[in-house]
């Protein structure tokens, strides 16, 4: 392994899951902000406007891998197949963060149904307890990486609840309050045992917790961000086809001095599919 590699496989392993967090921490804040705003309607359509165009063009992408898969002589059992559509399974597609997401925006619903006539502030403690069930559940049948970030999603949205009452405390104790996230976050990065997944679901709400911190004082944007952040679907779900492809065309074994052309050539792909994907997106208005 070159120098390059080496340092890039370390950065990668001290990244881990925290890749994800902010994602799933913003989405239970945007979708609880809308609650707060818009109300019962809001919630009423969440089925149709959050879960049913995400499953669908997700399904979408799955059949672009089985299509592929089957160009490529690669074999996948019936069951693996039609499960890939749930997100339960893949057929080399990216699958466990689409499950979650959609699972979250699924007990979002519920909770907030159940909880919505007498306020909010109910709906959102619903969904956090619903979460963690969700959690033991996962941790009993999947991957840790199913369920070791989940908590980020109610966690946005409790802080979306609670939100003037936390960037009050924050402001007024501000170096205070970011000092004790970060030692925090390294005493639990550093403490290996684990049960469920609880310290690395308490060490992925506190990195978040020092994103929002940081972001309170720095403003971060440009156009290349802000492309990346409007195409994130397409990006992730469909980064692996032209991996797949190239690497099977190679024999699944990329030569040491193809690599760079490798990850090169799998960017730009990635990104003219991502140009495209407007043309084939399902929107339901």
């Amino acid at each position: 392994m070159s120098f390059f590699d080496s340092v890039g496989s370390k950065i990668d392993c001290m990244i881990g899951q925290q890749l994800v967090v902010m994602f799933l921490f913003y989405s239970g804040y945007g979708v609880m902000e809308s609650i707060k705003k818009k109300g019962k309607d809001y919630v009423t359509n969440i089925p149709k406007h959050r879960i049913l165009p995400t499953l669908l063009n997700f399904d979408v992408a799955v059949f672009s891998f089985i299509i592929l898969d089957l160009a490529l002589d690669i074999s996948k059992p019936l069951d693996i197949t039609l499960l890939a559509f749930t997100g339960w399974t893949s057929v080399g597609n990216s699958n466990w963060y689409i499950f979650v997401i959609v699972t979250c925006y699924i007990l979002n619903y519920f909770a907030f149904t159940i909880k919505m006539n007498k306020s909010y502030v109910y709906g959102g403690w619903g969904l956090l307890i619903l979460t963690f069930a969700l959690l033991l559940l996962l941790s009993r049948t999947r991957e840790v990486w199913w369920y070791n970030t989940i908590m980020c999603y109610p966690a946005g949205a409790m802080f979306s609840v609670y939100k003037q009452c936390i960037e009050r405390f924050v402001h007024e104790r501000y170096w205070t309050c970011l000092i004790i996230a970060i030692v925090t976050f390294i005493i639990l990065f550093n403490i290996g045992k684990d049960c469920a997944a609880i310290r690395y679901n308490i060490l992925s709400i506190n990195f978040t917790a020092i994103i929002v911190m940081f972001t309170m004082k720095v403003k971060i944007g440009n156009r290349l961000l802000e492309y990346f952040g409007k195409n994130l679907f397409p990006l992730y779900i469909y980064q692996r086809l032209p991996m797949i492809l190239l690497a099977t065309i190679c024999n699944g074994i990329i030569p040491k001095e193809y690599t760079a052309a490798y990850i090169t050539s799998c960017f730009f792909i990635t990104i003219l599919i991502t140009y495209f994907y407007k043309y084939w997106q399902i929107c339901i208005k």
